[in-house]
């Protein structure tokens, strides 16, 4: 029986077969985490060059009974971290055709001219061109709400595939039952593709889904008055973040860490411009201007 909230009501009402897609960004170690309920799961990422870590990618798991869902629910805990799809079939062929059609998902194309500061935190894999690659965060709740709006009809096909329809819990609103405007039309081949337009209204409204994620993720425990503070600081510190190029929600999130343990606008500090020359340094990638970020902080911190 399924968990008595909003969330469970829409998932009654989902047709179909179940599938459950998980970001394994979320977890110290998402296949442990699913390899202990015995549900049965598929990384979505592939050992592929420029692709991240596959387990700290999107896993799908085929939730074979209504047991199988709140064992999901379970290993989720809250975390915004889960898409469910109710696709047209189950069993080997329904789990291959699901697998297929998200990892057609895993990328789609923007405008390669698109400002870096832009980019919905989907992070940048190859050179700019005139269509451009990108990881789609597709089991990011907050990601699938904030792009169905800006798709055309052809494309929200793309994206549905041969669901009935998704069911999101978003961070920014309450759940959502996404229903496919057309299942039975001909699903086009090849990647989601965004035209310059689209991608900046999904820019935007992902921007704004994510800071009010991370105000209510940091604002745990604290008063009233202090989360007035708290969101604006925050606010503020993931502007900044993305000014220096931080592409993924992990990263932007421990830039947000760094500011309220070393203090608001610590990179700004006359003392520490070793560490606004790391954030800056184009020939680091994201990933290691922070590392290098975190040992200035330390070594700044030791020294008094």
């Amino acid at each position: 029986m399924y968990f008595e909230d909003n969330l469970g009501t829409l998932l009654r009402r989902l047709s179909g077969h179940v599938y459950a897609v998980l970001d394994g960004a979320h977890f110290d170690n998402l296949p442990n985490r699913l390899r202990s309920t015995r549900l049965k799961y598929r990384p979505l990422y592939v050992d592929e060059i420029d692709l991240p870590a596959i387990d700290s990618g999107p896993h799908l798991v085929d939730c074979t009974s209504n047991f199988a869902i709140e064992q999901v629910r379970d290993v989720t805990a809250g975390a915004p971290s889960v898409v469910w799809w109710g696709w047209h079939s189950g069993g080997t062929v329904g789990l291959r055709s699901i697998t297929r059609h998200l990892r057609r998902l895993n990328l789609m194309d923007v405008p390669g001219n698109a400002e870096a500061g832009s980019a919905p935190r989907y992070g940048r894999i190859h050179a700019p061109g005139s269509d451009e690659p990108v990881l789609f965060q597709h089991a990011d709740p907050d990601v699938i709400c904030a792009i169905l709006p800006v798709l055309a009809p052809v494309q929200q096909v793309c994206l549905f595939g041969g669901s009935h329809a998704i069911v999101t819990d978003p961070q920014s609103g309450p759940p959502q039952l996404l229903r496919n405007p057309n299942p039975q039309a001909l699903v086009p081949t090849g990647r989601l593709a965004l035209s310059k337009d689209q991608y900046a209204a999904l820019s935007d409204a992902y921007g704004a889904a994510l800071r009010h994620r991370a105000v209510i993720e940091f604002g745990v425990g604290l008063t009233a008055r202090q989360k007035v503070k708290s969101a604006e600081q925050i606010r503020s510190a993931i502007d900044r973040a993305e000014s220096y190029g931080l592409a993924t929600q992990e990263q932007v999130w421990e830039f947000i860490r760094f500011d309220q343990r070393y203090g608001a606008q610590f990179e700004m500090r006359p003392e520490a411009c070793g560490v606004l020359a790391q954030l800056t340094n184009p020939e680091l990638s994201p990933a290691e201007r922070l590392f290098r970020v975190e040992q200035e902080l330390q070594f700044l911190a030791q020294k008094g």
